[in-house]
């Protein structure tokens, strides 16, 4: 099948899931769709195609909306949401984190050239901080008062990051990093475009008391990589189309991560044009004109949505407190405050500063930063303000050190890092910055999109030539014959046969 046509029909079958699932969000009738997915899995793995089962797994997931990003839908009960990822089937066990595991054991198999990858170097830092999580928060709940129902959320959380990253180094081989790859884009896309399509039907969201708002899927966050992506797209009308609708969208409701996060897509944009041999020079400068004409038009004309006004707003603040945090707006002063709290009680015990709290642990506003503040519009119910005992935070830089201490934080920055110096090769990698930089801890349906791209960037066939697996044929008494390489070929012709 060409590139354009296949691109074409996985746009169209991610465009129909994602409207289905964002019309359907308020209604039961979206098990319907949900059941229909799982068996779609199911029926792939007794076909034995066990890795397009995977594959689909995720695609399926990614159609969806988490509750995280539908809390606020008018008339929704989060805990009533009925789609592929959200559908409960006993108490908080979902249906995507039971398939999750079932794939895990029906796609077991020893992990050879994996081993290699930068992608297996994140997943081994992953248990790191897992394990380390949770042992220093079962010493709390024993010795403490720390959160019980933190320590299950985190806990969980990183669970399934462990299994679904599993699950993908599972099916490790080139035919299934090309269909992933092949995937990607029209997901973008499809879930772009399936959103402004939904809020033309009346679905939208509010966020912090702003309301009529275009309801983003999940995998949107993402969605700068697009413009990354743009120049090889098989089918550029439509990656333009969805790259338009995601620029007007953002005009309005531009977040304050939003504005780090394609800000920072942008600048690599430009990057990958300027240092491009492949393009014209006359192509680069009508592009770099055409963006500043844009950026200048939209700066001078375009009247920018509440939230977007709000935003920038606050993070002027920043700038012009003079040093004061009781200057600063609401929003970045909470986070500034955690994160001043947390480095404030790791100073006074350097076991947290380095370690962390652990799962179920906490943080108190020892520096009376966030007197006055209205903290449950922050994110945190009213039975712990009133303890003034804050076992979540807001973001990475926060989240992380309360959690794993500053040592997990250098851990995570340190394998970041690499992952920003591939995205100047590979645009798949910038999903490093969305979701390990900005939301690690946060919501799962973000961390598969952002495992997935990851695990798109790396090379199977520059894994298995960088240092050949070597296999000694020795009979006990007889002589050491030559070493036998395992060549290339005949590890992707045994592992297409799983395809």
């Amino acid at each position: 099948m060409r590139s354009g046509t296949s691109f074409l029909l996985n746009f169209l079958i991610v465009f129909a899931l994602t409207l289905f699932n964002l019309l359907m969000i308020r209604s039961v009738g979206n098990i319907a769709l949900a059941l229909l997915e799982a068996i779609t899995v199911i029926v792939l793995v007794f076909l034995h195609k066990t890795s397009y089962a995977v594959i689909w797994h995720f695609i399926f997931v990614l159609t969806c909306v988490s509750a995280n990003t539908a809390f606020e839908v008018e008339g929704l009960d989060d805990t009533l949401m009925y789609s592929y990822s959200r559908l409960k089937l006993v108490g908080p066990v979902g249906l995507s984190y039971v398939i999750s595991i079932f794939l895990l054991f029906v796609t077991r198999r020893k992990w050879r050239f994996v081993k290699r990858t930068l992608f297996y170097k994140l997943y081994k830092l992953f248990w790191l901080l897992f394990g380390a999580g949770i042992l220093i928060g079962v010493f709390g709940l024993l010795f403490s008062d720390y959160y019980i129902s933190a320590f299950i959320s985190y806990g969980v959380y990183m669970g399934m990051v462990l299994v679904n990253m599993a699950l993908l180094m599972n099916i490790f081989s080139e035919k299934s990093l090309t269909t992933i790859r092949e995937l990607l884009l029209p997901l973008l896309v499809g879930a772009t475009i399936a959103a402004v399509v939904s809020f033309a039907f009346g679905i939208s969201t509010s966020y912090s008391g702003i309301g009529n708002l275009v309801l983003m899927p999940d995998i949107t966050y993402y969605g700068v990589i697009m413009l990354l992506l743009l120049p090889a797209s098989p089918n550029k009308l439509l990656t333009v189309v969805a790259i338009v609708c995601f620029v007007v969208t953002m005009i309005f409701q531009l977040s304050g991560k939003g504005v780090f996060i394609n800000g920072l897509g942008l600048v690599l944009f430009l990057y990958q044009l300027l240092s491009s041999k492949r393009i014209h020079s006359f192509v680069k400068v009508a592009v770099v004109s055409v963006m500043v004409g844009a950026g200048f038009y939209i700066v001078n004309n375009v009247e920018l949505g509440l939230l977007s006004t709000v935003k920038i707003d606050q993070a002027k603040s920043l700038f012009q407190s003079g040093g004061d945090v009781g200057e600063v707006a609401s929003s970045p002063r909470v986070r500034v405050a955690t994160t001043l709290n947390i480095i404030d009680e790791g100073i006074r015990n350097p076991i947290f500063l380095l370690f962390g709290h652990g799962y179920g642990g906490y943080f108190q506003d020892d520096l009376g930063l966030m007197k006055g503040m209205d903290l449950t519009d922050g994110g945190w119910p009213p039975e712990i303000v009133e303890k003034g005992k804050f076992p979540t935070a807001h973001d990475t830089f926060s989240t992380v050190p309360l959690l794993n201490g500053f040592i997990g934080l250098l851990l995570l920055v340190y394998i970041s890092l690499k992952y920003v110096f591939r995205s100047l090769k590979n645009p798949f990698a910038f999903a490093v910055i969305p979701w390990v930089v900005l939301t690690f801890y946060f919501n799962i349906q973000t961390a598969m999109a952002g495992m997935l791209f990851l695990f798109a960037t790396e090379n199977y066939a520059k894994t298995v030539k960088r240092r050949p697996l070597k296999r000694k044929k020795m009979e006990e008494g007889a002589k050491p014959e030559e070493e036998t390489e395992i060549t290339e070929e005949a590890v992707v012709a045994a592992d297409t046969q799983t395809l």
